[in-house]
């Protein structure tokens, strides 16, 4: 299978975009506790497949907390198919002093994360501890991973990401090839090319850059370079493999590979002995797979191994993304559904002339109920989404692997949290009314309901009653399903009474909040991920009491940004208040130009929107209040 090379690093992530010949270097202008005066990479293919990747790193530490930091780089690599040597790791003081890591300073423990996950034991973690380490002080360290046995399918691929969380003053690159072999190769998110030789018998692709300014960790993630949720950096790409179906061949076969039909079969029936639909039985699959099989993130930079087979993910109940999609495609067939197993990622994050499967991080099974497609995640437990996943994807089908297409474009249409509300005020500051709450797509709490074993009525009487503080008299349920919930809910509350004959009334939003928890920054640097698109109203009728008047302020607000919408609106009269709000996020990617934009949505979101409405009865005239 296509073994991604990519031992190396956790520096604490990786390094940013570039531009040509590597030279002499000076300090970049940004302050930085720590720095890469050089970094240099050079892989190696054998003709049998077998890679052997050489990396070579000075660090120059600028502050205690630098070198606190920074000055234990931890190495990974898969003792199964892998050997890790370090031929060097050393310092050099301020004064000239060198000084060598003792061998009691480079260390090889289980990596991070996996002990409780004894299949993944031989993922190991060697952390080199230098010495001598203080302001101004130089780290050299020179390792070496080399394959023991040609990977599967004799294909390599790796990726290199330019942003690490210290500046990089130089990086040199180089993959060498056999004469014959190809090699696919892409700068994603950046113009970087490589220049490329041909002699004795191998092609060398040499990439150079300098002066890479460091990651801002403020807008970043924890797995730098990676196409998983479409805010990494730019990183260099490549692969032997000749297109997409030889490059998941191995992952195709693995997958395919004979199981204990037996335990599946008993263990699929026994979960759906309570669930009659196919719906039904979709999600108490799914709920399975997300909560009673452990998810085992694998570290970066590692081999990407070939999943197990689904018997033995049951078996010792954790599994890698992919294994846990392969088993919940095979326990949906064994209850005589039609499923398969998906690679996506971000949409727009995949090199798709490189036929790598590491670029596509997330795994998705799709099943087919009724001749439609159920798009079912397999990290938590999520309503299937009907159609297509409920963001835009790169996704690349393993049934039928001929290249990465884009998933069905999602639209806020599919992710809708309405409520209608017909009120009538009583003169003592008492109300009742009617809410028809709908929630579709990503604001329909079924899968939570189905994870806490709650009452979908009560829950949906007790979201509709929370819109206006009160509480539910009577629900109908018009609509209970893996795609909607909808209901019909008479509701009485009390108004606050603000002052005397003084009385408000705050109306709430249906469904979950489609805004990220991170806007407070004022600008950004990098791309902001909002997901899948939404759209949130209230349209709101309260009819008052005789002699009564009613107002909000402001009343009439409209927010158009390149990320969505925000409009209220309000008519007052014959004895009626009507608001209407919506709030329509059109999901994907915020560049950092449209971030301005996204930010005043949020303000209008969070003022406007939460503005209450004032009701009391109307003023005397003046004249007959001096009678």
């Amino acid at each position: 299978m296509i073994l991604r090379l990519w031992p190396a690093l956790l520096l604490v992530a990786c390094a940013p975009p570039a531009a040509a010949q590597r030279t002499v270097t000076a300090p970049t202008a940004a302050p930085a506790d720590a720095r890469v005066l050089e970094r240099t990479i050079d892989i190696r293919i054998e003709p049998d497949g077998r890679a052997v990747r050489t990396e070579r790193r000075v660090v120059e530490y600028l502050t205690d907390f630098g070198w606190e930091t920074w000055g234990d780089p931890l190495l990974v690599h898969d003792a199964r198919t892998q050997r890790l040597t370090v031929r060097r790791a050393r310092t050099t003081e301020p004064d000239g002093t060198v000084q060598d890591t003792p061998e009691i300073g480079i260390n090889e423990l289980t990596a991070a994360g996996l002990a409780a996950a004894p299949a993944f034991a031989a993922l190991r973690e060697t952390v080199v501890t230098h010495v001598g380490l203080q302001p101004g002080a130089k780290a050299e360290l020179e390792y070496v991973v080399e394959d023991t046995a040609p990977p599967a399918g004799r294909y390599q691929a790796g990726a290199v990401a330019l942003r690490w969380a210290i500046p990089i003053e130089a990086l040199e690159m180089r993959v060498s090839v056999p004469a014959e072999a190809t090699l696919h190769h892409a700068c994603v998110g950046c113009d970087l090319a490589p220049t490329v030789a041909e002699t004795d018998g191998r092609r060398t692709y040499v990439w150079r850059a300098e002066r890479l300014a460091a990651a801002n960790l403020l807008e970043s993630t924890d797995h730098l370079g990676t196409p998983h949720d479409g805010l990494d950096g730019p990183r260099i790409v490549w692969s032997t493999a000749p297109d997409w179906p030889a490059a998941v061949a191995p992952v195709v076969a693995a997958l395919a590979a004979p199981a204990d039909d037996r335990a599946l079969s008993s263990q699929a029936a026994r979960l759906v002995e309570d669930a009659p639909t196919d719906e039904q039985r979709l999600a108490a699959l799914q709920a399975f797979v997300a909560e009673a099989i452990a998810t085992v993130e694998l570290p970066v930079d590692l081999p990407l191994p070939l999943p197990a087979t689904a018997a033995e993910v049951l078996r010792r109940s954790h599994g890698t993304p992919l294994e846990k999609a392969g088993l919940l495609a095979a326990l949906l067939r064994a209850v005589g559904l039609e499923a398969g197993t998906v690679l996506a990622a971000v949409g727009g994050t995949v090199a798709r002339e490189v036929p790598d499967a590491a670029q596509l991080p997330q795994a998705w099974v799709v099943a087919t109920v009724a001749g439609a497609e159920r798009w079912l995640p397999v990290d938590r437990v999520a309503a299937p989404s009907a159609g297509g996943p409920p963001a835009a994807l790169d996704v690349l089908r393993l049934s039928a692997p001929a290249a990465v297409t884009p998933s069905v474009e999602p639209t806020p249409g599919d992710h809708v949290a309405d409520a209608g509300l017909t009120l009538r005020v009583a003169a003592d500051g008492t109300a009742k009314g009617t809410v028809v709450l709908t929630l579709a797509g990503r604001h329909n709490p079924d899968a939570a309901w189905r994870a806490e074993d709650a009452d979908p009525q009560a829950a949906l009487g007790a979201a509709a009653a929370a819109l206006v503080g009160g509480t539910a008299t009577a629900t109908r349920p018009t609509e209970l399903s893996a795609a909607r919930a909808a209901a019909e809910v008479q509701v009485s509350f009390e108004l606050a009474e603000e002052a005397r004959d003084t009385w408000t009334l705050r109306v709430g939003w249906p469904g979950e909040d489609p805004l990220p928890a991170g806007l407070y920054r004022g600008a950004r640097e990098t791309d902001l991920e909002l997901g899948a698109p939404a759209r949130r109203s209230v349209r709101c009728e309260i009819r008052l009491p005789d002699g009564w008047e009613a107002a909000i302020v402001p009343r009439n607000v409209r927010v158009a940004a390149e990320a969505g919408t925000f409009v209220q609106e309000v008519a007052v009269g014959g004895g009626k208040l009507r608001l209407t709000r919506t709030f329509e996020l059109r999901g994907g990617r915020v560049s950092p130009a449209a971030y301005a934009g996204l930010r005043a949505l949020r303000r209008a979101f969070v003022t406007a929107g939460a503005e209450p409405i004032v009701l009391r009865p109307a003023a005397p005239p003046v004249a007959a209040e001096r009678r």
